[in-house]
């Protein structure tokens, strides 16, 4: 769970030491604290607050209250780009109010009334309510767990791992580029053609790993990967994905969705296509940008930033600085 954990960069939490009212020796609570700072070492969580709290006792539970207030209000929001995507990880029909489904909005917000879809399925219908925390809400926010009260879709034609978006907003995948770093003490590396279970928001499928550069990778090992997915997947660039090996059962490791939507399957060795990434990974806004709109050859800017993830500040000075250098054409001669 900790490599899980440190494989999906999750920016904060907080280790919760408990039941120490078992222990009456505090020295000995000091070596299990020390023991958990050592086998957090090197991780995301190494430096996250450690809370000791006996709930028979009642001890610790405001010091653990006071630091969850404290992530809260120190951690930035996610991002809201103003597209809706809900990862659905139940659906049940509910008497007197029909279809419902759950799970975490990562990103735009929802209304009562909204035209929603569900991909990769394709069922549409519309926001009947919402509830967060178990509260009505007739708006539900980024970040948010959200359930969601959809009328003119059965419950039995949803399933989990799809996603909840609005029309046109979104496409599912079958193919995506991926930055993956394998974990140190797996049983072996993993060899190209090799199939694996992918792990992306709630859904689950098999794939086929493209490994591009290299004829494998090492336990430990980062590299350039292209999954060729058996079932369509709802992806955008920056999501991260957990990779494990059917058989036997083993975490192989995990990565950042760096191409959502490759044109192609790419040749293993062809160094225009590792630059390329390597340029979508870590390049400027105008690079990502520029990356975006080759991908997609001639499109309207709204689709180029779209597929680009960049926050709509960002994207459009990007796009104003490819226009004015002539590394992008405006072919339309009205206002963008």
């Amino acid at each position: 769970h900790l490599a899980i954990l440190d494989l999906l960069q999750i920016p904060a939490g907080l280790i919760v030491l408990t039941k120490t009212d078992l222990v009456t020796d505090a020295t000995w609570l000091d070596l299990v604290e020390a023991d958990i700072r050592a086998v957090v070492k090197g991780t995301v969580m190494q430096d996250v607050p450690l809370v000791r709290v006996s709930a028979k006792n009642k001890t610790g539970l405001d010091n653990l209250l006071e630091e969850l207030s404290k992530i809260l209000q120190t951690e930035p929001a996610r991002t809201d780009l103003g597209r809706p995507r809900l990862p659905i990880d139940r659906v049940f029909s509910m008497a007197g109010f029909g279809t419902v489904v759950t799970g975490t909005l990562t990103d735009g917000s929802l209304s009562v009334g909204d035209e929603v879809e569900i991909l990769p399925g394709g069922a549409k219908g519309r926001v009947r309510g919402l509830q967060t925390h178990k509260k009505k809400e007739e708006r539900a926010l980024t970040g948010s767990r959200t359930a969601v009260n959809i009328s003119g879709i059965a419950a039995e034609d949803i399933r989990r791992g799809e996603v909840v978006v609005h029309p046109d907003q979104y496409q599912a995948t079958r193919r995506a580029d991926v930055r993956l770093r394998l974990l140190g003490d797996i049983t072996g590396p993993l060899k190209h053609a090799s199939e694996v279970k992918v792990f992306l928001g709630t859904a689950e499928t098999i794939a086929s790993v493209r490994i591009l550069g290299a004829e494998e990778l090492a336990p430990g090992q980062e590299g350039w990967v292209q999954l060729e997915l058996r079932e369509p997947l709802v992806a955008v660039r920056g999501d991260r994905l957990i990779l494990r090996r059917p058989s036997p059962g083993e975490t192989l490791g995990g990565g950042s969705i760096v191409d959502p939507h490759p044109k192609e399957r790419h040749k293993r060795f062809d160094e225009t296509v590792l630059r390329s990434l390597e340029s979508l990974a870590q390049g400027s806004p105008a690079e990502i940008l520029l990356e975006a709109a080759l991908a997609l050859g001639p499109s309207p800017a709204k689709e180029v930033i779209a597929r680009s993830r960049l926050e709509f500040g960002n994207a459009q000075s990007a796009l104003d600085e490819l226009l004015g250098n002539g590394q992008l054409l405006n072919l339309d001669e009205g206002p963008r």
